[in-house]
């Protein structure tokens, strides 16, 4: 047998043996993504790309990790002079595959579904998590070696012509499946729509609703901040009604925006991190005003305003794509690329963005709506995410808020234990950064609102700025927000630019941010709906009687951040506020978190807590919120 023959040959075999490791990886890759695109629709909470980006990423990348073990085994084999028969291949890949889908779902059930159940401590999940796959590897062996009787049956068997053509027809449709929505996909992400000109519409002023993500009220300079991070919104403030002392539902964004667009409070609406999702029966100010003429369009920077959580409802046009991939938004524990991300990290960097849009990003798509639809009276909804952890953008601003030439050490902000000791340094550097991404925010905003003044259109629109919560800076020993209703995370911006009927003015009445439905409903004359909970601003802005309520209520439903206690343990936290008083109620009462009562006119950084000092004033304050939740389990 010539040299160049066996070279052939070889040649031959090997192309084989990678067709047909290519083959076993695409069909368990396709498996994998099946049963990811099942579970995410079993729980309805999904948007229609994420099922063939879901298909394509697992299909991808199993089908490249096996025809890199496929190289190694040619490799090996033809050091050691090692000759492998087809029908071992084949008992090899079938064991492969079971053993793979055996491993992975293995682990994401002990440490995805198990541990969480139980306990947050790391060291029982490790070595359960390194236990499993010894446990998977000897049966992988025994399966090889022992067990090949019982592999050459399943080998045989899926070696019937019906199964074969079955298969291949599975990954054809699943491929034309892929192909197609990847186009689709495409042409809606470089598609803008063009509303339909109404002139009987046209009349009504356009309302443009804005929230800043993650910005609490005192780090604006407009609230009395030190620095000067808010020039733009200062300047829009001075034709507009402040409110001084607004107050967010909830110190996280998916209950607050639920709020905003429902007009309830969270025990009505139900949109908890138990339950991800504004319900379709609710009504939201977007369907009122589209119901009404209003072309309606949103612009999201952040995930948890994404439309498959249902803030989008009622909006024609609404732009939440955060990134191609969308691996950090469409996140499901079940899907392959969990457990890869999870032991090596470094995949996130690839598949991942850093999890929301600029707004100096989002600014590009707004305004390519408003060119095209600025003539028709117009609902929109913009959310700028910029101040959000982790504190990255806006380095062209930095040198005027940071010290660059300092080091600080990484913290694993999210993981935090509350009151453990910090530097000052420390503190005071991030939250400079935090005041970096203010101003980049605020820099943007002006480009938005002069693209309006460009359009011919700022007099006759109605400018709604909040903020769905703030941001902790060891205020009370934390970082961050979603764990507690301090006013660090609860205190807002309140803005309404409206200086065609509004004379410019601050408010200091404690209100309620999720005001702005049944305001902006007021204003424009249209019905409020008699079900919610939120109650209008018109008549404080107009200095009219009508307006009664004395109170502001915020609540979460929150997960602890403690070692020593089970996840499943959750805690909930309500706080009802007047211009005055304030009352934290926390159930299980934790030591680090306790019921608190605080004087906020004359401790406003709340730092003493009168809980058991001032029993008249508490117990007033409980059967206030008692009244609250008494009327809901009346409804």
């Amino acid at each position: 047998m010539t040299l160049l023959f066996q070279e052939e040959l070889y040649l031959m075999r090997f192309l084989d043996h990678i067709k047909l490791a290519g083959f076993t990886g695409l069909t368990v890759g396709m498996l994998f993504g099946v049963i990811d695109s099942m579970v995410r629709v079993m729980a309805w909470s999904f948007e229609w790309f994420e099922l063939y980006q879901t298909l394509l990423v697992s299909a991808v990348l199993a089908t490249l990790g096996f025809v890199i073990v496929g190289i190694f085994i040619e490799l090996f084999g033809k050091a050691l002079r090692l000759n492998f028969t087809k029908k071992n291949l084949l008992v090899f890949y079938v064991v492969s595959s079971i053993l793979v889908m055996l491993l992975v779902y293995g682990e994401i059930f002990i440490n995805f579904k198990l541990f969480d159940a139980f306990t947050r401590s790391y060291q029982p999940r490790i070595v359960v998590s390194l236990l499993f796959p010894l446990i998977v590897g000897l049966i992988y062996i025994a399966l090889l070696t022992k067990g090949k009787e019982i592999v050459l049956y399943i080998v045989n068997y899926t070696q019937r012509k019906k199964l074969k053509v079955l298969a291949k027809n599975f990954i054809f449709v699943v491929l034309i499946f892929i192909i197609t929505s990847f186009l689709v996909d495409i042409y809606f992400l470089n598609s803008i729509q063009n509303y339909s000109y109404n002139k009987e519409t046209n009349e009504v002023p356009n309302v443009v609703f804005i929230t800043l993500d993650t910005v609490r009220a005192d780090h604006l300079s407009l609230y009395g901040y030190y620095l000067n991070t808010s020039p733009n919104i200062d300047n829009l403030a001075k034709d507009s009604v402040v409110f001084d002392n607004a107050v967010s539902p909830s110190p996280w964004t998916l209950p607050s925006h639920a709020s905003f667009f429902s007009g309830k409070y969270l025990f009505n609406h139900n949109a908890t991190i138990a339950n991800q999702h504004l319900d379709n029966t609710e009504t939201t100010l977007a369907e009122i005003l589209r119901a009404k003429g209003y072309n309606t369009a949103g612009f999201v920077g952040g995930p948890y305003t994404k439309k498959k959580y249902g803030i989008g409802q009622g909006f024609e046009t609404y732009k939440d794509r955060i990134d191609f991939f969308e691996y950090v938004q469409t996140f499901n524990n079940w899907g392959i690329t969990y457990i890869i991300t999870e032991f090596f990290p470094g995949v996130y960097k690839i598949l991942g963005s850093d999890g929301f849009r600029s707004s100096e990003d989002l600014n590009k798509d707004i305004f390519a709506w408003l060119d095209k639809n600025s003539k028709q009276s117009f609902f929109m909804f913009i959310n700028y995410f910029d101040a959000h952890d982790p504190y990255n953008l806006g380095s062209e601003f930095r040198d005027q808020f940071v010290n660059e030439t300092k080091k600080y050490p990484d913290i694993d902000l999210w993981n935090f234990e509350r009151y453990k000791s910090i530097s000052e340094d420390t503190i005071y550097h991030l939250s400079r950064l935090y005041d970096t991404e203010i101003f980049f925010l605020d820099y943007h905003l002006g480009k938005f609102v002069n693209k309006l003044d460009e359009l011919g259109i700022k007099n006759n629109t109605i400018i709604i700025i909040t903020a769905d919560h703030g941001e902790e800076f060891y205020d009370h020993g934390g970082f961050l927000h979603t764990q507690t209703l301090y006013e660090e995370v609860i205190h807002v911006p309140l803005i309404i630019y409206y200086p065609k009927e509004f004379k410019s003015k601050s408010i200091h009445n404690r209100v309620e941010a999720m005001a702005i439905f049944p305001t902006i409903l007021d204003i424009l004359d249209v019905e409020i709906p008699r079900d919610i909970d939120a109650t209008s601003l018109l008549p404080l802005i107009n200095n009219e009687q009508g307006y009664n309520k004395k109170y502001a209520f915020s609540e979460l439903f929150s997960k602890p951040r403690r070692s020593d206690q089970p996840i499943s343990a959750n805690l909930q936290f309500k706080s009802i506020s007047d211009d005055n008083w304030k009352i934290i109620e926390a159930e299980p009462n934790i030591e680090i978190l306790p019921p608190s009562l605080f004087n906020l006119k004359t401790d406003p950084r709340e730092q003493k807590n009168f809980y058991d000092v001032y029993p008249n004033k508490r117990k007033e304050l409980q059967k206030l919120i008692a009244s609250l939740t008494e009327d809901d389990e009346q409804k």
